[in-house]
């Protein structure tokens, strides 16, 4: 039998809105701890999150509540996040998100799949994330809601 890895993608929960690094809004952060206990269950060997705030918050909910460390990694990372072009309005960003490379996009998601589910082979990993990357890497995800779950076995 081959040795297998299940990873389990959490897209974080709602932000404050607004452009830059922003954190979850109050009913976010009650979402990141209802979404806890439900993950709870599935006893993951492993949480990681995007280094992007409202992701972090979200993922230590999920820690906390699993009593796992979180690991922070910047392959998950959203493919590319409304503020980080100083002053770039709401219609700018999205013209840049259409053109950013979903290849290098996918390649960075792949690059971290591949790298845990071969140091760790038989984990549960949770790793907190966001909607663009997601659908770069497995596609379909354009109306992934907050908090929303999906299962890859690797």
């Amino acid at each position: 039998m081959l040795p297998v890895t299940t990873f389990v993608f959490v897209r974080h929960a709602m932000t404050t809105g607004g452009p830059g690094d922003t954190g979850l809004s109050l009913e976010g952060i009650e979402l990141a701890k209802d979404v806890a206990k439900k993950l709870a269950t599935k006893q993951a060997t492993y949480v990681f999150s995007s280094p992007l705030h409202r992701a972090v918050q979200t993922a230590e909910a999920i820690a906390l509540m699993s009593g796992l460390e979180l690991r922070v990694d910047d392959r998950l990372r959203e493919r590319a996040n409304w503020g980080d072009v100083e002053g770039e309005t709401w219609e700018e960003f999205l013209f840049r998100w259409e053109r950013v490379d979903t290849e290098k996009s996918r390649a960075r998601l792949a690059a971290f799949v591949d790298d845990i589910a071969g140091r760790y082979p038989h984990a549960t990993i949770i790793a907190v994330t966001h909607g663009g990357i997601v659908g770069d890497y497995l596609g379909g995800h354009q109306d992934w809601p907050h908090c929303g779950i999906t299962e890859l076995e690797v």
